[in-house]
């Protein structure tokens, strides 16, 4: 997911859409702006800021437009100059308004869903205590953790404040346990669990001691990881208008259906420096109360792909359901936090055959950080195989509730909704701007990156552990 994001507004232009408006020579470099009616007589100045939407300026020949605000980018290779803004739109004729690319197709005013009765909100779930035996022995120079009756627990501790280590105890039987050597009397030691429970796991209190000074006794504020409050059950969503329910997940059992999801599992960074390990344990994710739980912890977890000091999930449904059009429809509850990358989105099912951006990429749903907005985005490749996007973002939300999410998507155009709202367009029709991407199988994601050149990394203020919830996925055709 390559992004040039500003201000939350996604649009970009590559070099060679640009280059494709004509030929010329470089004029002159003197004034900068000039209104509608007026002559072509306006240069582009590398130096120059131009300040105002709408400014009109010449670059080798070709008349280019100020999108939005701010810029002093080379509109002729989108490059260079410090500010901000928008990308310049090429090709207008002087005193008339020039047309973004791709040309928005109108589509007709969608049917409303209708509002979900209310239901009451239930008194929250109390955090779950584990059913074994838990705590540490002490020695004078080492420590032996234990978790009894547990099928598998990891244990999380610091020595006098240092860097914390997350570690998988040796099992044997339902009984756990890890041995801490090379301690000395007066060192602190900190510790907390991570013990399997069911199909998920929970986290207990941190407890603290001093070797050599008798018994552990608990820090004054333990730090569980609470249990997700179970979704309460909505009034049914009726199908929308027009449309036939094809695949879906409610996600109301207790593990992932296999049959349709694959687990993603590397370290790789995702192509934006993320800082994330994907893994498949239940700690990141799961299936419980009627909601898929995608996880992001800060951890130290070590893989094939080395060492990494985050955690999450990413699940996709790869060689096991794809589709050419269709409405994509989900209902989720997006977490908030600096470097949080939540995303419900899909990749064209031929990627492994021709890599991004040739196979396509239609992002549903994507937040980051602390955003009132969400964004919906395409991201293809022009004739040049050069990454090109288009996208727009929602309008504020209040996420500390659940949002629907959709995508309608026909062979002319794609479409993007939450709530039943609509909010960006993107026309794919004849191949229009080398978009034929969009006339093949798709394949449906969900995951939950941690920092990376998109949301940036998380700070001092960002809250772990961080969960993603989905209440459902359901896939409509015509």
């Amino acid at each position: 997911m390559k992004k040039t994001i500003i201000n939350g507004l996604i649009i970009a232009l590559s070099t060679s859409m640009l280059a494709s408006c004509g030929g010329g020579s470089n004029t002159s470099s003197q004034t900068i702006a000039f209104a509608d009616g007026e002559a072509c007589a306006a240069a582009w100045v590398s130096t120059t800021v131009y300040a105002t939407a709408g400014t009109k300026v010449s670059r080798s020949g070709r008349n280019y437009t100020n999108a939005f605000w701010t810029q002093n980018q080379d509109p002729l290779t989108n490059s260079g100059g410090a500010g901000s803004g928008q990308p310049w739109v090429p090709g207008f004729t002087c005193g008339t308004t020039p047309t973004p690319t791709p040309t928005p197709t109108p589509t007709p005013t969608p049917t409303p869903t209708p509002t979900p009765t209310p239901t009451p909100t239930p008194t929250p779930t109390p955090t779950p205590t584990p059913t074994g035996t838990y705590g540490a022995t002490v020695g004078t120079t080492s420590v032996q953790f234990f978790v009894n009756n547990a099928a598998w627990a990891d244990v999380h501790y610091t020595v006098n404040g240092g860097t914390q280590n997350n570690l998988r105890m040796t099992v044997s039987g339902t009984n756990n346990t890890y041995t801490l050597s090379g301690l000395k009397s007066g060192d602190v030691v900190r510790y907390f669990f991570t013990i399997a429970q069911g199909t998920g796991a929970i986290d207990t209190a941190w407890v603290q001691f001093t070797v050599g000074s008798g018994t552990p006794t608990p820090t004054p504020t333990p730090t569980p990881t609470p249990a997700p409050t179970p979704t309460p059950t909505p009034t049914p969503t009726p199908t929308p208008a027009g449309w036939i329910l094809g695949w879906s997940d409610e996600f109301n059992g207790t593990t992932l259906d296999t049959t349709k999801w694959s687990y993603e599992v590397n370290g790789t960074g995702g192509g934006n420096n993320e800082l994330q390990y994907y893994t498949s344990r239940p700690e990141n994710v799961s299936v419980s109360g009627g909601n898929l739980i995608i996880t992001a912890r800060k951890e130290t977890y070590t893989g094939p792909d080395g060492t990494r000091n985050y955690t999450s999930g990413r699940i996709n449904t790869l060689g096991k359901a794809s589709w050419t059009y269709g409405r994509m429809e989900s209902r989720i509850k997006v977490p908030l936090g600096q470097g949080i990358w939540p995303a419900f989105w899909m990749l064209g099912s031929n990627l492994n055959s021709v890599g991004w951006p040739k196979c396509g990429e239609i992002d549903n749903m994507e937040h980051i950080n602390n955003a009132l907005v969400n964004v919906g985005t395409i991201h293809w490749a022009d004739v040049n195989g050069n990454h090109v996007q288009y996208g727009n973002p929602s309008g504020n939300l209040d996420y500390s509730q659940y949002h629907i999410y959709a995508v309608e998507w026909d062979n002319a155009s794609i479409r993007w909704y939450v709530d039943g709202n609509l909010y960006n367009t993107a026309n794919i029709l004849n191949n229009i701007n080398n978009t034929g991407a969009f006339q093949n199988p798709f394949f449906l994601i969900y995951n939950m990156a941690v920092g990376g050149a998109y949301p940036g990394n998380p700070d001092a203020s960002t809250v772990f552990p961080q969960q993603l919830l989905v209440d459902y996925v359901r896939v409509y055709h015509k």
